[in-house]
Formats: C-alpha cells, structure tokens, sequence
C-alpha cells in the first residue's frame, strides 16, 4: 500500500511504501532532513514535526513535551498513512528585516514598566508593612499587587537588601526582581507562514535579539481557510499547541525574563493563539469572535514568559484583516498623511490598506505563500543561506545569498528577480512559460514553470486587489502620494524587478518605501508606547473593509493580471527600463 507524503516548505509530495521512513521519503522528494548518524537515530538532527500516521518509539532526542506535539526524528519514523511533514523546525534567524526607527515613539510608556526602588529598612521606629513601604519609594500610592508578587515581596527585598526592581503594569505591581537582572518585552508578528519576533529591553526600550521560524501549524494547511477546515474537523488544540510551541521555542533563552508582549497578525492566527473559535470567520459574513481582545496573562494563553505579563494584542478589523494590517498602517503613518498613500503586505494573506488620515480601506487578497518561500520547489524563508538578490547575464545566474553562505534555497525578493530576470532575457513568456522547463541557478537550486505559475497567481492576486481599493475611490496609482512595501524579505526587494513581473505599479521609483516587517515594527512601537497602542485602536476603528471575494471587479482584475506583467502591456510600458 502506498501513502502521501507532502513535505513544507515547498510543498513537496512523493508516494510511498507502508513502512517507508519519513527521511527515505524525504531523500526521494530531494528534501534534506539533516542527521549524521546513518539511520540509527543517536544523533538527533533530522528532528521534524508530523501531522497524520506514522510509527515512531521514544527515543532521548525527544522530550516527552516535544513528543506530545508531533516532534519525531525522520529517520525512525515509519509512514503508515497520509503525512504531512514541517522538516524546517530549527530554522530561527537573527536576521529580521524591520527598520524601526526608535525616535519615532512618541512616548515612552511600556506596557510593563521597570522602576528602580530603593526601599528604606524597617526599624523599632518604623515597622510599617513591606507593601506600604515599597509604595512610598516608588512614589505610586495607589499601586495594587497580584497576588505573586505580593508572595515574593519580603524575601526578595532582604535578599537583595532592599534595592530592587518593580514591574508595573498599569496600576499593578507584577513582580519584584532583584536590581540586577535584566527585564525583557516581547513583540511577536504571527504570520500564516513566519512567526517574527524581537526581545526588547523594557528600560532603554532597545531591541537586545531578533528570531523568526516557519509557523508550525503549516503541517495542518498552508493558509487559513486550510487551517479553519482542518479545526472544523479535527478541534482546535492542536493548531493552539503549534503556534504556541513555535513562539515558546523562539523565546527559549529568555522566558521567566519577559513580562510584557505585544501580538500582531492576522484575525485567524489571533483567535487559534487564544483558544477561540474560527468557523464563524471562514462562512459569510465571516464574523470573529472579537476585534479587540481584551488584555491577557501569558499564563492564560501558554506562552511560556513570566506568568504575569501582559499580553497586548493589536486589534483586528474583520475576519479576514487582522492586527498585521494595523500594525502596519502605524508603523507606515499612512493614517497621518493629507494625501491618499498605498500599504501592501507582501504575504500569504496579501493584506492591503489605502487611505489618509481622513479615511482607510483595506482588503485581504489569499496571496499564498510562494513569496515565503512556500509553493516553489526550492524555496525558502528569508534566513541564512537564501539566495535573496539574482541577476542574469549571458543565460548565467549571478546571485547573493543571505549571510554569505552556501546556498540552500531561494527567498521572495531572490524569486522574483529570477523571474523577471528571465522575462527580461526572453527566457520566459507572458504566460510563464520557461525555456527548457527550468532555470538552475546552482546544482541543486532552480525555478521550474510550476514555481513561476505559482508566482503569477500570487502577484496578481495582490495587484488585483491594490486595483479594487482603488477604483473604490475613483483614484489611480499615479494619485498616490506614497507605496508602502511590507513584507518578510524587507529591504531587499528590488523594486523595479517586482514592476517588471506586474507585482508594484510602474509608476516613479521614488514613490515607493519599503517597510521591512512593519506588523513587527508596529508591534513593538505599541509595547513601548500608550500613545501608539492609542493610535492602534484608532486605525483599527477607522478601517472600511472591502470583501473581494464577492467582488466581480477583483475577478477581472485577477484575470487581466495573470499574465507578465499583465493583460495590458501598455499599463507598464517603462517595466524594466
């Protein structure tokens, strides 16, 4: 009996044999799975996650926690039924594109504070309670305690004679820590596809480490309405243990040490992080549980960062918009602008907002993933060992790869300038068809006409969707005053490569920004600041969503667009020039 096996990223599928190993299946499909040990499993380094039926003993390299949420090593992992196998477990990157400018805050107002107290002795003279005298020299007399950090207070104080630090949140002492430990907050962007994180001190508001993996909920889907059906039939905690475990293993290092964070992404991912339910969101007329969760506990979600800590979540603004578009619609101050100015988030969602600080649209377009590397054959995120820049001269690919390193794959911003490289060399027609079937960039690296049709559909779902914003309000591209670019590959797209491949407008060069990870970005401005969380509700309130989906405008545009660069030769006469 045979069974599938379909490997992310890249979405790779091979048949194979009952009893096939998950890494004999993987070396068939041309997937390396890692691990030096010859099969035996003593090494340990061909660690993936499994969603479906497969045999697999215990084995030490393999936490009973880990075990419990589909972690097995490739190599002793028998298929004894349908796969689907995430081998990018281990992939985190200190390489996030996000270029957060930190004069911008306005105010400095963390959402945990970190205040400095030196707190005087008590005495035969002066017995007065701990608490109390806490208060006093922190100035804050009408400072309330949790529970906890009321707990620790009078040991924590002696043992570091009575020179500590206090974490306030709101009104409400959280935790009282010795004075030199460092305190941390989090910002947290969860995309379809990546999970985007930066660990920021909470007193100089710095950031002290950056990391990104693939989400690991894409072994149940690889886009929302994928992951909603795979809830519907199956419940919701294992996508809520998934996204959890992919946050808890990026924050490792430092989690007693976090006690704030602030959470951006789309609707879906938000209500499957907190345990509420999505069916609502998938059917017309597709309604959240909420747009504007209140504040929670990292304990009562399962993010493993003090127990305490307030968990901010940036609003959302329908089912399909979420938190992400807000936080990049601050962090562009698109909402303070006179004149009209273009948000594109270049992801699997293809989220999209037009407007000024007198009106903001937004849609969503189910771009796919192909610009994180998902959907094409040698694909990968943006992380060391990517090829992320690509030109073609003479039928030869010179390139640059991410970190300086030996290639491994290729990012979005390398992808599409190899496709439009190839457009520009004749090499591929207006309907993506590829001379000879495949470009091979390296012995082991290429683009075949699946990878390009793939990207097609994704640029012109988000070109498509930029022409229903506007044509809502009667405007062009050349009206506007800014194009706000968004997206994992960050600064490293090259703009006139995406004109060329009909995915940005051939309007002037220098109308264009690029915003690197801007729901990152606006995440952290908002753990740092109460004027921006302020600023985020306001976006979120002030927001018209446009459903494309009923569109029959967004239809044609789509279908104009599926071509290099598009139906309309003439609309983008000065690509490439």
């Amino acid at each position: 009996m045979k069974h599938t096996v379909t490997f992310f990223p890249g979405n790779k599928t091979v048949e194979v044999e009952d009893g096939t190993t998950v890494f004999k299946a993987a070396v068939e499909a041309g997937i390396e799975t890692g691990g030096n040990c010859g099969g035996t499993g003593s090494c340990g380094r061909c660690k993936v996650i499994i969603e479906g039926n497969c045999t697999c003993g215990k084995n030490p390299h393999i936490s009973d926690e880990e075990y419990a949420q589909g972690y097995r090593l490739s190599c002793i992992t028998e298929v004894c039924g349908d796969l689907t196998v995430l081998t990018s477990v281990s992939s985190g990157s200190k390489k996030i594109a996000s270029f957060y400018d930190e004069a911008e805050i306005s105010d400095f107002s963390p959402l945990t504070f970190i205040k400095e107290a030196e707190v005087q002795r008590p005495s035969m003279e002066n017995s007065e309670a701990d608490f109390e005298r806490l208060r006093r020299a922190l100035g804050a007399d009408n400072l309330q305690s949790l529970p906890a950090a009321l707990r620790k207070l009078s040991g924590t104080l002696r043992a570091e004679e009575w020179n500590v630090k206090a974490a306030v949140s709101g009104s409400s002492l959280i935790d009282i820590i010795p004075k030199n430990k460092s305190i941390y907050g989090l910002a947290v962007d969860i995309g379809t596809t990546t999970v985007a994180l930066e660990i920021i001190d909470l007193q100089t508001g710095k950031t002290i480490e950056a990391a990104s993996d693939y989400n690991h909920q894409i072994v149940c889907g690889e886009d929302v309405v994928s992951r909603m059906m795979y809830e519907e039939e199956n419940g919701q905690e294992r996508l809520t243990e998934l996204i959890l475990d992919t946050i808890n293993g990026l924050i490792e290092p430092f989690e007693e040490e976090i006690h704030a964070l602030c959470i951006g992404g789309n609707t879906t991912m938000i209500h499957m992080l907190l345990g509420l339910e999505t069916k609502n969101i998938r059917f017309e007329p597709y309604v959240p549980v909420t747009n504007f969760p209140p504040v929670w506990r990292a304990s009562d979600i399962g993010i493993k960062a003090f127990q305490d800590a307030p968990v901010y979540i940036i609003p959302s603004c329908a089912g399909y918009v979420g938190g992400d578009i807000t936080a990049g619609v601050l962090a562009s101050k698109m909402q303070q602008s006179e004149h009209p100015s273009l948000l594109i988030d270049v992801g699997t969602n293809g989220e999209i907002a037009l407007g000024c600080r007198d009106w903001l649209l937004t849609c969503s377009t189910s771009a796919g993933p192909s610009f994180e590397g998902g959907d094409i054959s040698c694909g990968m995120r943006g992380i060391e060992g990517a090829i992320d820049c690509v030109k073609i001269k003479d039928g030869r690919a010179e390139y640059s790869v991410i970190g300086n390193a030996e290639p491994k794959g290729i990012c979005g911003s390398g992808i599409i300038d190899t496709v439009a490289q190839l457009f520009l060399d004749q090499k591929v027609d207006k309907k993506g068809r590829i001379k000879d079937g495949v470009f091979s960039l390296t012995e082991k690296i290429s683009i075949n006409e699946s990878d390009i049709e793939n990207v097609i559909r994704t640029k012109a779902a988000i070109f498509a969707g930029c022409c229903v914003l506007l044509d809502a309000v009667s405007l062009d591209f050349n009206d506007l005053e800014k194009v706000y670019i968004a997206g994992g590959f960050g600064n490293y797209l090259d703009i006139r490569n995406a004109q060329v491949i009909g995915l940005l407008p051939p309007i002037p060069y220098e109308k264009f920004k690029l915003l690197g990870n801007a729901s990152l970005s606006g995440a952290k401005s908002c753990l740092l600041s109460k004027v921006e969380r302020q600023k985020a509700e306001d976006i979120a309130h002030s927001m018209t969503y446009i459903d494309l989906s009923s569109s029959n405008s967004f239809f044609d545009q789509y279908s104009s667009a599926l071509f290099l660069p598009h139906t309309n030769e003439e609309r983008f006469y000065t690509a490439g020039k």
